[in-house]
């Protein structure tokens, strides 16, 4: 009898000997599975607040001064439903404050249409998003899953785990309820965050998988507005996007320095981010008059009732409250 509990003890211990040196992951292991989970998501809730502000400085030009004024504190707020199927689904409703006014957005995406509400039009505007052979002129979901995985590695691989501050057992408001996150926060300066724009736009234009994406998604846009291209004139489009991209950026990161690019991701227990917040500031000097515009932008995000959400409301659509696109652009309203 003795024997077989001190066997059992033996096992026991053993047990948790194993369990205790079971390697921790790390700040930057735990952000890498928290962002390969993000593209598993099926369907969601959103919830996004940004602050947005430009600083244009004592300028004489009135036309300048009034548009100072507009953008000098911009706010928007936003709520989105999602289920991101073959074709994505979307029910949003936004608004953005500015010069002492308030503008409302709606937009909403099913398998065929997108729909529009915006200030100013009392009715919704439609349009069509296949063409007439069937394709689809947005992203599906295994475009928009490649395009969003290889952006996430362009940024994981330009940070380390002794450049990520880990913050445990914190809390973060998500659709009013405290959750319990560990929140991971990084920080680029001015040349890394011009190198990570500069590897994104890269990558987006050379990348062969990303070209056919483009491709593919151009010719369907183009075909909705009646104009016809082949592969080969839309390739060479891109490649002139490509040299002209690398000749103008040279140019472009003199006139403008990142003072400040944060982010924080926080995470569940379910390994999901479930909040995400942004920070940036920017001082752009126009080159004629050396003028230096100060740019500020703050944005926080929540996600939940992640891989829950079974169903959108879409109004519906009657000739009363709709216009198509078409319609619009040829002022037949």
């Amino acid at each position: 009898m003795n024997r077989k509990l001190v066997s059992l003890l033996m096992i026991f211990v053993l047990v948790l000997a194993v369990a205790g040196c079971t390697p921790k992951q790390t700040p930057k292991e735990m952000l890498e599975e928290a962002t390969m989970n993000s593209l598993e998501i099926t369907s969601a809730e959103q919830d996004m607040n940004m602050h947005f502000g430009v600083d244009l400085g004592e300028n004489p030009d009135p036309m300048v001064e009034m548009f100072a004024s507009m953008v000098k504190d911009v706010n928007v707020n936003f709520h989105a439903k999602s289920i991101i199927e073959d074709k994505p689904q979307i029910a949003l409703t936004g608004s953005a404050a500015l010069s002492g006014m308030t503008y409302n957005v709606e937009l909403y995406m099913n398998d065929s249409e997108i729909i529009m509400k915006i200030p100013m039009m009392e009715q919704y505007i439609v349009q069509e998003i296949e063409t007439e052979s069937g394709e689809s002129m947005t992203l599906t979901k295994e475009q928009s899953i490649e395009i969003n995985k290889k952006f996430n590695d362009i940024m994981l691989a330009k940070i380390t785990d002794e450049e990520l501050t880990l913050e445990e057992n914190a809390t973060v408001s998500v659709n009013g309820e405290d959750v319990k996150v560990s929140n991971i926060s990084l920080s680029f300066d001015d040349v890394r965050s011009k190198e990570l724009v500069k590897d994104f736009i890269t990558t987006m234009l050379t990348d062969e998988s990303l070209r056919e994406i483009m491709i593919t998604s151009q010719k369907n846009q183009l075909a909705m507005a009646g104009i016809e291209m082949t592969d080969e004139e839309i390739v060479a489009e891109i490649d002139t996007m490509s040299t002209e991209f690398e000749a103008a950026w040279t140019e472009a990161v003199s006139y403008f320095a990142v003072d400040r690019f944060d982010m924080t991701f926080s995470i569940d227990k379910d390994k999901q981010i479930v909040a995400t917040a942004v920070g940036l500031d920017m001082t752009v000097t126009e080159p004629e008059s050396a003028t230096e515009i100060k740019v500020t932008m703050d944005v926080e995000s929540t996600s939940y009732n992640i891989n829950a959400v079974t169903d959108l409301a879409i109004p519906e659509m009657t000739e009363e409250n709709s216009i198509t696109a078409e319609e619009l652009n040829s002022g037949m309203y």
